[in-house]
């Protein structure tokens, strides 16, 4: 696994997990983006693994908790919109991606696609003052 400076340690001993209920890939069409959202088939919330890091604020010396998520290869569905998709626990799997003592890499695999829906969606989601549930709507095709 390939991790930033920023989060080497991190991924050691700082995991997080990171709820969510869908995400969002854009697909090439010509010069345009289509957005989708990507979720589960049962639209149950899920979760993304993640490092967590500390670092101090140069410019005001207060400390910040970060995170990120990682990301793998794409399952069959997101392939076909990216290269690439964020890491999914699987729910059983949770412990074991919290343990500082145990070695996530076997858990670093796309989520299983049949589990999972995706369908296209409003542009709108490409401006972040856009946050309410519509965002999720699927386009009328």
């Amino acid at each position: 696994m390939k991790t930033t400076h920023a989060f080497r340690d991190a991924y050691k001993r700082r995991r997080c997990i990171v709820p969510a209920d869908a995400f969002f890939e854009w697909k090439a069409n010509g010069k345009s983006k289509q957005p989708y959202a990507i979720a589960m088939r049962d639209r149950q919330p899920f979760a993304f693994a993640g490092p967590w890091e500390n670092w101090k604020d140069p410019a005001t010396q207060d400390w910040v908790r970060t995170f990120t998520i990682l990301t793998t290869a794409p399952n069959e569905l997101v392939a076909r919109l990216h290269d690439r998709m964020p890491l999914i626990l699987d729910p059983s799997k949770y412990d074991q991606w919290l343990d500082r003592d145990y070695d996530p890499a076997d858990l670093i695999r796309p989520f299983p696609d049949d589990a999972m829906v995706t369908w296209p969606i409003a542009t709108r989601v490409n401006k972040p003052e856009n946050d309410d549930a519509a965002i999720l709507d699927a386009l009328a095709v």
